[in-house]
């Protein structure tokens, strides 16, 4: 049972650090400019929690449906951009905006759909390659 539960928090603190280097790849992407570490980690730990309690909502009043993950997702998105927008700020202190913290939010979801994507290729392929040596 510890191990397990030390695997569930390596893998929060590991996803937590990765998204946020995700968040300032993308603010530079999008704004030109690196954040904190620090505030990206913050602003990555508010998101992640704050859509935990959104998808808890979603699923207590709709179940788990197809409609339901579209508006999930549609609600995370907003989520993160408004958490861009109040929590990132400029080497001056100034926002940089809800426009803007949404081009970042897309960037975001564009950079994490590669990497889950040739994850999958990767998992995929090593699958493959273990039924192929099973014949």
């Amino acid at each position: 049972m510890q191990a397990v539960l030390t695997y569930v928090a390596v893998s929060i603190v590991v996803s937590i650090v990765v998204g946020a280097l995700i968040l300032m790849a993308a603010t530079r992407i999008a704004v030109g400019f690196f954040p904190r570490f620090a505030h990206a980690i913050f602003a990555t730990s508010t998101v992640a929690i704050l859509a935990l309690v959104i998808l808890w909502m979603i699923a207590a009043t709709l179940g788990m449906m197809a409609s339901s993950a579209l508006l999930l997702t549609a609600a995370t998105f907003a989520v993160n951009a408004v958490m861009v927008d109040l929590l990132i700020r400029r080497s001056d202190g100034s926002r940089i905006g809800f426009a803007k913290a949404c081009v970042v939010t897309t960037i975001q979801l564009a950079i994490d759909i590669v990497i889950v994507f040739t994850i999958a290729l990767m998992a995929g392929a090593t699958i493959l390659e273990f039924v192929g040596k099973l014949h």
